[in-house]
């Protein structure tokens, strides 16, 4: 038995990025004790990971779509993956103590 209707793998990734993003800004909200949900080691590396999943995503969106002149699935999907990156390593920076 085969899936013929499987997903790209650029937009299964911008899916997890956008779980990270979600799971990020869930675990960094802080409730009126002062401290956020998640220590920040782990806020960290949600960014990390995040950074990665989303450039790698961008990259195959890209290589998949190459070549093609109207915009695809998988191009919408680099989009997202890219921005997504970007979020992900600038906020990565500005949690980075001093």
């Amino acid at each position: 038995m085969t899936m013929k209707n499987k997903l790209p793998t650029a937009l299964l990734l911008a899916i997890i990025g956008m779980a990270l993003l979600g799971l990020f800004q869930l675990g960094s909200m802080v409730p009126a004790g002062g401290k956020a949900f998640l220590p920040l080691l782990a806020q960290l590396a949600i960014c990390e990971f995040g950074f990665f999943v989303c450039g790698i995503g961008a990259f195959l969106g890209c290589k998949a779509d190459w070549g093609n002149c109207r915009p695809s699935i998988n191009s919408i999907a680099a989009m997202v993956c890219f921005i997504l990156a970007l979020y992900f390593a600038f906020t990565g920076f500005q949690l980075w103590p001093q």
